[in-house]
């Protein structure tokens, strides 16, 4: 399997970078790709107009995606599932986005794979330490539901140090 994992960031000149990737994801040869930060459903719209080889998708929200997640894929997307992360710690601008992990299966040629696309909250300073913790323990307990026999991808932003 070919997964690409890509924060899209959704600040400044979002819809020319989104026609930039959008074309490359459709010459890119992926499997499968989670997005994080694709905050509309109209830019959601754009890149599958773009890449109309990775022709199975999941995203939810009516104008505002839930958690800004898009995941964008050749193979069949069988069962999905939103799942979202507690709101902890100081009050943010985040707390708009709804973060909180896609949780999917996807039929490949070979078998099922459960696929998680995430984007957890961004470590402003060791008061998000806890926050961040939270997050991933939500995350471990959910995905302690899932079937043992399926593999399973956890991708996104994970929004950790480079040295942790």
């Amino acid at each position: 399997m070919r997964l690409l994992t890509f924060n899209t960031l959704f600040r400044g000149d979002v819809r020319p970078r989104l026609r930039v990737l959008g074309r490359r994801l459709e010459r890119g040869g992926h499997d499968v790709v989670c997005l994080q930060e694709v905050m509309w459903r109209r830019d959601a719209r754009l890149l599958r107009a773009l890449a109309p080889g990775l022709r199975y998708h999941a995203y939810t929200g009516s104008a505002l995606l839930r958690g800004g997640l898009v995941v964008l894929s050749r193979w069949p997307i069988v069962a999905r599932e939103f799942s979202r992360y507690p709101r902890t710690g100081p009050a943010r601008p985040e707390f708009l986005m709804r973060k909180g992990a896609q949780i999917l299966t996807v039929a490949t040629g070979d078998g099922e794979i459960a696929v998680v696309n995430t984007h957890l909250s961004a470590r402003l300073d060791d008061r998000f330490t806890a926050v961040l913790r939270s997050e991933f323990d939500h995350l471990a307990a959910r995905l302690a539901t899932t079937d043992p026999a399926t593999p399973l991808v956890v991708a996104g932003d994970l929004n950790v140090s480079r040295t942790s």
